[in-house]
């Protein structure tokens, strides 16, 4: 649930069009797949999540960062942002 809200808001600032449950399915399904990644390649997750691993961030954390990170990159690659 605040995943999906994450990404609904991510989606819709990017396009400007609010997101639809499809889109939301969709880029949820590869969070997850991300999430269960970095879990199994915590220091993946380290250099996905960058600086704030160095600040102290928990583990647990750096992988949800670098989750959403593939996720906002995938947003930042859609048509809908890349011609707005």
């Amino acid at each position: 649930p605040e995943t999906d809200r994450r990404i609904a808001l991510g989606l819709a600032t990017a396009t400007f069009q609010p997101a639809t449950p499809s889109q939301i399915s969709t880029l949820t399904g590869l969070y997850k797949e991300a999430f269960t990644e970095y879990q199994a390649e915590t220091d993946s997750a380290d250099l996905m999540a960058g600086e704030a691993t160095v600040n102290g961030l928990p583990p647990e954390a750096a992988q949800e960062l670098a989750a959403l990170t593939v996720v906002a990159n995938v947003i930042l690659n859609l048509d809908g942002f890349l011609t707005k």
